[in-house]
């Protein structure tokens, strides 16, 4: 039986984010990556709702302009998942 294949979302995650200092390492591998869903998250760990008060605000519009819908196909999905924008 094959093992299922481990995504960039699934390594980077676990291995950089929480209070290891690694932060800016996972931002810049996720970014090279154009892994979303991990940059999503990566964003949205601290103070979340309302998004003006996210630390990661300018971050997260930085994203929306050079991405574009990639990005924010994402951050939608991230947003309906978690409640946010109701």
């Amino acid at each position: 039986m094959r093992k299922p294949s481990l995504t960039c979302h699934d390594l980077i995650l676990p291995c950089f984010s929480g209070t290891c200092g690694h932060e800016e390492a996972a931002y810049s591998l996720a970014e090279h990556y154009q892994d979303f869903t991990s940059l999503v998250a990566l964003c949205h760990r601290e103070t979340v709702f309302p998004p003006e008060d996210n630390p990661n605000a300018e971050r997260i519009q930085s994203y929306i302009q050079q991405f574009k819908e990639d990005f924010t196909t994402e951050l939608f999905q991230w947003y309906i998942q978690h409640g946010g924008y109701s």
